[in-house]
């Protein structure tokens, strides 16, 4: 494989390119414009994905899926990694988890919850991210915590449940009340190490008045609009994942510009979402019917949103315009006052991102979100494999597993991704797409397209929560693998992840 490579002229991994990082053609084809490669084909050609341009539809799909796999072999195969931070990459997957095996049963069970439920689940999410905020090693919770936060929960819950019972009351009060206890017990375990200290507590507190107060005038939910609530919510961290890993592709080679100056991190973000508005206006007002059909479970939760950008549409579009030129012109300024227009990599990354976010203005916005959604998966997983092949490319003291199946990356990373590719496709699209006269596959009494959504919903929750955090640009660790702090050492400060 490195000798192959070496024919591309892509350097060895313990070689740091100077600005780029895998080489100039491999940088500038994987994050600044792998989206032509989906784009032009589909330009081409009409707007059905489902006639039109079905193949590129499919092998994007596919990628999407992929790549959010692609990195739990680094954090599950590595102990180093995992145990940075054993808590976030046990409970929150686990809490995701429970939800898929819990949702084709939510569904179906005519389960309504009331604005008492409703506040208890959003109480519950809120303990698990204050739980979450302590898995760092000077704040972990000790066992001897974990057991009180767990008894104080159950114990005051079942003392509030028996009394709930005795007079009538909802049942769901003792879960909102348990959580609170839970709180409590979590803040005062690791009072003298965790910061800010009872955050969580607070705001459940006020949300268990909030639903008191207020709480007979709200209506009942069914399950099927919280699920599509959850798939909406998905959908957004989503635009968020993407133009945040966007982000730090400028950000790295903002690292690895080789003198203290930078340009400010504000500055790139102002670059990259600058566009949204002018998003929101053509999907509110042009393809408003085209939205509803491709997202008809969105339609409940976006509906009020997009009425309000028709409303609007007149009076925003020319400073949307005006935000998109102004964010340019800056990114500009500041490139040339601190690198004189001379960051190639910043640059080049800049043009690609901004000619594809204009895209979405030309042609239909399905294709250009499929253009978008094909460059992350690109940039995602060559960066993983650009990040491995340094990180591992000398045996490490504790031995990772991970770095096994590496000595063989044509195995490790292009057989694992053509079985999984080929293995959602399959799940989702046969007998839809491909070979329509055919039954669907089932699994466990459910479609597989039914429980393959599902997945794809909470599984993609876990890809982008880990990745919020698992490759940050401030990491010291991080910098180090990518060549930006002046040394190669992959083990360098890892707790700092």
């Amino acid at each position: 494989m490195s000798r192959a490579l070496a024919l591309w002229r892509v350097p060895s991994a313990d070689v740091s390119v100077p600005r780029w990082h895998v080489a100039p053609w491999v940088d500038t084809l994987a994050y600044a414009f792998s989206w032509i490669f989906a784009l032009i084909p589909m330009a081409l050609v009409g707007d059905s994905h489902r006639v039109d341009y079905l193949y590129v539809y499919l092998v994007v799909l596919a990628l999407t899926d992929v790549h959010r796999h692609y990195g739990l072999p680094y954090i599950y195969l590595d102990r180093e990694i995992f145990g940075a931070h054993p808590l976030r990459f046990t409970l929150f997957p686990l809490v995701m988890l429970m939800l898929f095996l819990a949702s084709p049963l939510l569904l179906r069970s005519g389960i309504t919850l009331s604005a008492v439920g409703i506040t208890a689940a959003l109480a519950g999410v809120v303990w698990l991210l204050q739980l979450l905020s302590r898995d760092r090693a000077d704040t972990r919770p000790s066992p001897a915590v974990f057991a009180a936060m767990i008894g104080a929960g159950v114990a005051v819950g079942g003392v509030a449940f028996g009394a709930l019972r005795a007079i009538g009351g909802e049942g769901a009060w003792a879960v909102l009340v348990g959580i609170v206890a839970a709180s409590l017990a979590l803040d005062f375990g690791t009072l003298t190490r965790a910061r800010p200290r009872f955050v969580a507590p607070i705001l459940i507190v006020l949300g268990l008045v909030a639903v008191a107060l207020f709480g007979r005038h709200v209506p009942t939910f069914r399950m099927r609009g919280l699920l599509n609530f959850l798939a909406v919510a998905a959908g957004a961290w989503n635009i968020w994942h993407v133009y945040m890993q966007k982000y730090g592709i400028l950000r790295l080679y903002n690292a690895k510009n080789g003198q203290a100056a930078k340009v400010p991190g504000w500055v790139d973000r102002a670059l990259l979402w600058c566009w949204l508005p002018l998003y929101f206006l053509r999907i509110g007002v042009d393809y408003r019917t085209t939205l509803d059909q491709l997202f008809p479970g969105g339609r409940q939760t976006l509906g009020p949103l997009l009425d309000a950008v028709a409303v609007a549409a007149p009076y925003v579009k020319l400073p949307a315009f005006v935000g998109v030129a102004g964010s340019i012109a800056l990114f500009i300024f500041y490139e040339r006052r601190v690198n004189g227009l001379r960051n190639a990599p910043r640059l080049v990354m800049a043009g690609g991102t901004t000619l594809l976010a204009a895209s979405f203005l030309f042609v239909h916005p399905l294709k250009a979100y499929l253009a978008f959604a094909f460059s992350h998966a690109v940039e995602y997983m060559v960066f993983v494999w650009a990040f491995q092949r340094r990180r591992y490319r000398e045996p490490l003291a504790h031995r990772p597993l991970i770095a096994r199946f590496l000595r063989f990356p044509i195995s490790a990373y292009l057989l694992s991704a053509l079985s999984l590719a080929m293995l959602f496709v399959y799940l989702k699209y046969f007998g839809r797409y491909l070979f329509p006269d055919q039954p669907r596959p089932r699994a466990f009494g459910y479609s597989a397209l039914e429980l393959v959504g599902y997945w794809t919903i909470y599984q993609s929750m876990v890809h982008f929560y880990f990745d919020g955090f698992l490759w940050k640009m401030r990491h010291a660790s991080t910098r180090a693998v990518i060549g930006a702090m002046g040394t190669s050492e992959s083990s360098t400060r890892l707790r700092e992840i």
